[in-house]
């Protein structure tokens, strides 16, 4: 039996000792350059993956992913999908997130992806016996067969990838010769716990299928974080790390990437968003998108326009908080404003949510995020907790911080010693929908402006309500890290004070409306002074 890696005789001829006319070997040599001599031409030629009818963008994704100089940044799909590609022309990007709508050759497109990379990796240094790895995981091992399969049975089909074969293909994996001749293995796994599965071997790149539906580090025991990490620190030069999938619920890191860095591409990543009418329009044609649209929205955006969803009675719609969302983190105190905090403690697990928010007017906005994590073994202090709150408040003017009733009396202490105020007050059930209701109506209507926090953006898309026989109510689900939504109860302390408390915007210092305002204060402070002083003399 030949072992793993070693070249095996075959009656096919790859390694075989038989003749061949040089005719016919400059012919294979022509069709092997014709078939591996770009990732455009393995995905399209009918002796390679075979999509003959790929559409511009598809032919221009596979380019932009090969560090093709023939890749045409003005191109309007890839514009549309990508952003402004010019510093890319040429150059393979280390890591590509795609999210693209369903029945786009997205799983294909990667597939080719892999063949490519075991021809183009450099590892000529490598110790003999040393097989190096290009890694196909998904969240089960059932899922990354998918594009086992588009490998196995496109080479086992081409007469020119035939020729790249170590050995008959296995069930998870196939074996290829390299330019330099060495083997590389191309392996379907299943992710496993803190990315066990993919160390202890070189990897040449590696795909993750159904990236947007991983869960973020410390939220499930199989993650994209952690599957990323292991995998990127192993990685050799002119490899690729590539994330595909449709999108799913506006949660995870995939989402945060596109939220983060979609059209903003660069060397080192590009977050692509392909919908089904540029990746295949003979699927999705006007006709068939209108009949979806008409009769599922939800399904249109997400199998079409690849849209992330929103989930089922979500409280607010992820295109509506990024929109009230600025950049800029936490905000300096304002001694123009007048400011307000809320906060929802816990030692154990869950968050202990921290709030300041502060008013101009009509318009609110979220200054300060903050949250402090404990865990059962390692419980927070809540003395030390206060001493942090209480830095914030002083610098902010605040002198008492809105709470629920847990543990409100000996918190009062703690809080007290540290020279802030809690106020507790008990929300019942019917009242915490109608605050987060009037919550919802201000920030649609563009009178809240949200604080970047990552941990509070996903908490805000995860809060659902849920009818009752009693009638609505929030459910604030628990994540796999046992977190409940825990920025959300905060929130509503702080905005509750102000939501129904609305004031004109005063006019800006300087503008003419101010001039004009200050001079009718004053004409109106002489009349008034002008009146008390006729008042005392008739007395």
């Amino acid at each position: 039996m030949t072992p793993r890696g070693q070249v095996a005789r075959s009656s096919r001829g790859r390694a075989s000792s038989t003749s061949v006319s040089p005719l016919l070997a400059a012919y294979r040599r022509h069709q092997s350059l014709e078939v591996l001599g770009s990732l455009e031409s393995l995905l399209t030629h009918p002796l390679g993956f075979g999509l003959t009818t790929a559409t511009p963008l598809q032919r221009q994704l596979a380019r932009l992913l090969d560090g093709d100089p023939r890749l045409d940044p003005t191109h309007p799909d890839l514009v549309a999908a990508v952003g402004d590609a010019s510093e890319l022309v040429g150059v393979r990007p280390s890591e590509v997130t795609m999210v693209a709508s369903v029945r786009s050759a997205k799983t294909m497109l990667a597939a080719a992806v892999a063949v490519r990379a075991t021809q183009t990796v450099d590892i000529g240094d490598l110790q003999a016996g040393e097989i190096p790895r290009f890694s196909i995981l998904s969240l089960t091992l059932d899922l990354a067969q998918v594009a086992h399969q588009h490998i196995a049975g496109t080479i086992m089909a081409s007469p020119v990838l035939r020729e790249l074969l170590l050995e008959e293909p296995r069930a998870d994996s196939v074996l290829l010769r390299n330019p330099q001749g060495r083997p590389v293995e191309i392996a379907t796994i299943a992710g496993k716990r803190s990315g066990s599965s993919t160390i202890s071997r070189w990897s040449v790149g590696a795909i993750l299928d159904e990236a947007p539906r991983m869960a973020a580090e410390g939220e499930a025991a199989v993650n994209f974080d952690e599957q990323r990490r292991a995998l990127m620190g192993r990685m050799r030069p002119g490899s690729q790390f590539l994330a595909i999938g449709s999108p799913y619920a506006p949660i995870g890191p995939i989402f945060e990437q596109v939220q983060r860095e979609w059209r903003k591409p660069t060397r080192q990543r590009v977050v692509v968003r392909a919908p089904g009418w540029a990746m295949n329009p003979s699927y999705w044609t006007p006709e068939r998108m209108a009949d979806l649209k008409a009769a599922d929205p939800d399904a249109f955006r997400v199998d079409c326009e690849a849209e992330f969803a929103a989930p089922d009675a979500a409280l607010i719609p992820p295109d509506a908080l990024a929109s009230a969302t600025r950049h800029e983190g936490d905000l300096a105190p304002d001694p123009l404003r007048s400011y307000v905090a809320g906060m929802d403690a816990a030692t154990r697990g869950n968050a202990w949510t921290f709030i300041i928010m502060s008013r101009f007017g009509d318009k609110r906005r979220i200054d300060v995020a903050k949250e402090w994590v404990g865990s059962k073994n390692a419980p927070l202090q809540a003395a030390e907790v206060f001493k942090d709150i209480a830095r914030l408040c002083h610098a902010y003017r605040i002198q008492a911080v809105h709470c629920d009733q847990w543990g409100a009396d000996p918190l009062s202490e703690l809080a007290l010693q540290q020279g802030v105020t809690l106020l507790p007050r008990m929300t019942p059930s019917k009242d915490r929908w109608e605050q987060a209701s009037r919550f919802r109506t201000e920030l649609l209507e563009g009178r809240l402006e949200m604080h970047p926090h990552p941990r509070m953006r996903e908490d805000l898309l995860r809060v659902r309500k849920v009818a009752t026989m009693a009638g609505v109510r929030l459910e604030l689900p628990m994540g796999g890290d046992g977190r409940h939504c825990d920025f959300i109860p905060a929130l509503m302390m702080a905005t509750a004070q102000w939501i129904t408390d609305k004031r004109p915007a005063p006019n800006e210092r300087g503008t003419e409306a101010w001039y004009e305002a200050e001079a009718a204060r004053m004409e109106s402070a002489a009349d008034e002074a002008a009146r008390r002083s006729q008042q005392k003399r008739r007395w």
